[in-house]
């Protein structure tokens, strides 16, 4: 499961800055579309929103650093190394249209800042306003890794940021119920989830670090779509506005019905939708620009 294996796909391993081989898988032809994930996803869940995207956009699908398809996130990690490893894969394939996810909007908006991007989605950014973002639960997280006790550590990331309304309503003890059904009925999947575990930390420590430093992204030249989820959390959705605020070109659409994981789980297709319409848009104002 960890990796993208259909014969539609082609794919590379490229050299970042550090020497970090960063793993790319790339189906579709088109303009290049380069889609970052979000924390504790690997580019194995966008699947189907890259393949909603490729009939008309060359979709590269990147592993970013700590996945197993990607070297390792390293003991010096920071935001710096994923901006340098994007920035490698703009380059490589002549891309510059960039999507991101959650802390993979993150990444995309700090990209933005110094790589030529000339449009930007972004759905649900994680940007932290005066510590807007929770982060009260790591500490158990860390304790939890460190114990061994992957199930109880994945436990505290699904409720401390409360982003399925469903698990956080639920007592402790029916979500790790639900947890260990899903392990045995679906091994590889729940195998690859305790993979990611150890990249979630050092992600979210860089979100803390990022905290209300909206003030840098008034430099992003990029036509950029925000995209909200309407059932999501409000710590998500809040920052949206004052991106718009902040952001020299930006609009924002809302989908209905939908909530933090619209891109990777919920609404692939919808996403897909309100991409290719922006884009077109984009595409018509440049043509029609005097």
């Amino acid at each position: 499961m960890p990796f993208i294996r259909e014969t539609a796909y082609t794919h590379s391993k490229l050299q970042s800055a550090d020497g970090t081989w960063i793993s790319c898988s790339t189906i579709g032809s088109g303009p290049g579309i380069v889609i970052l994930h979000g924390t504790c996803r690997s580019a194995y869940h966008y699947k189907k929103l890259a393949e909603e995207l490729a009939d008309k956009y060359t979709v590269h699908l990147m592993d970013r650093r700590g996945r197993e398809a990607s070297g390792p996130q390293g003991a010096e990690y920071a935001m710096e190394k994923e901006i340098a490893d994007t920035g490698t894969v703009l380059q490589h394939t002549g891309s510059t249209i960039l999507f991101g996810h959650s802390y993979g909007g993150l990444v995309a908006l700090e990209t933005a800042r110094v790589y030529a991007v000339t449009e930007l989605v972004v759905y649900e950014p994680a940007v932290s306003i005066t510590q807007s973002i929770p982060c009260n639960w790591l500490p158990r997280f860390e304790q939890a890794m460190e114990e061994g006790r992957q199930m109880d550590a994945f436990i505290s990331f699904l409720t401390g940021l409360g982003l399925d309304e469903n698990i956080q309503h639920m007592p402790e003890n029916f979500v790790k119920s639900a947890l260990q059904a899903m392990s045995q009925r679906s091994p590889d999947h729940w195998n690859h989830t305790l993979g990611l575990l150890p990249t979630i930390v050092p992600e979210l420590k860089e979100v803390q670090r990022l905290d209300s430093t909206l003030d840098n992204y008034r430099s992003i030249a990029a036509r950029t779509l925000l995209i909200s989820g309407a059932n999501s959390p409000l710590y998500m959705g809040n920052p949206i506005t004052q991106l718009l605020a902040t952001l020299p070109e930006a609009q924002h659409q809302i989908l209905p019905q939908c909530g933090h994981n619209g891109p990777d789980e919920q609404a692939p297709s919808k996403v897909a939708a309100l991409i290719q319409s922006f884009l077109r848009e984009q595409q018509g104002n440049i043509i029609h620009s005097p």
